[in-house]
């Protein structure tokens, strides 16, 4: 056989490969997709905002997908004061799970237990008016919600702020660090306690 024919055999048969690997992977995508669709529940009706990517309802809870919102105690400051931003949050997933036809579908939970819910309303995508409202930032969706929000300074983008999972990961930290004070001072003797007080006082002091 001619190099063109071994060519032209070599083509046909890689591209039968890259057609069959297309097609396996259209009929796991739409598997995937059917079983999803199969798999998702719609809920409806009276929500309690637990923070402002959070939510609870008849002892069930559900975290809004793709988007991560400031945390309840979370406090930015905006124009040199301190907002409490993560209320702020809390209040307007409030409002906006408060608006006629407010529904919210998902069909796979967190690590935590939460369904992941994709929330809307008669005005559209609730998770997405979040993010583009700068009430939450994008994790894992609504990117351009958030770039969108960012170049016109919106909610948070208009402050200081700490990313959520920052704020979250400084303050496991914090708090690590304060019971491992405590369980040091209920552990030490008094007088080991004020040795400990005095010589991290003089290191301070004169580091």
């Amino acid at each position: 056989m001619s190099e063109l024919g071994l060519r032209y055999r070599r083509g046909r048969r890689k591209f039968r490969d890259y057609a069959t690997a297309f097609l396996l992977l259209v009929g796991v995508a739409t598997a995937a997709a059917f079983l999803d669709a199969r798999n998702t529940q719609s809920f409806e009706g009276s929500f309690v905002a637990v923070d402002g990517d959070s939510l609870q309802r008849a002892g069930q809870r559900f975290r809004l997908f793709g988007i991560d919102a400031p945390e309840l105690r979370q406090t930015c400051r905006r124009d040199g004061t301190k907002w409490r931003c993560g209320v702020a949050a809390r209040d307007a997933l409030r409002k906006a799970m408060g608006e006629e036809g407010a529904v919210c579908r998902g069909s796979q939970a967190d690590r935590f237990g939460r369904l992941l819910v994709r929330c809307e309303s008669g005005y559209g995508s609730i998770n997405a008016r979040m993010v583009a409202n700068g009430m939450a930032v994008s994790f894992g969706a609504y990117e351009r919600e958030e770039s969108l929000a960012r170049d016109a300074r919106r909610g948070i983008w208009a402050t200081d702020f700490s990313r959520p999972r920052d704020w979250r990961e400084a303050n496991r930290e914090a708090a690590r660090l304060r019971s491992d004070m405590a369980e040091t001072i209920h552990s030490a003797t008094p007088s080991e306690t004020i040795r400990d007080w005095i010589s991290w006082a003089r290191d301070f002091i004169f580091e």
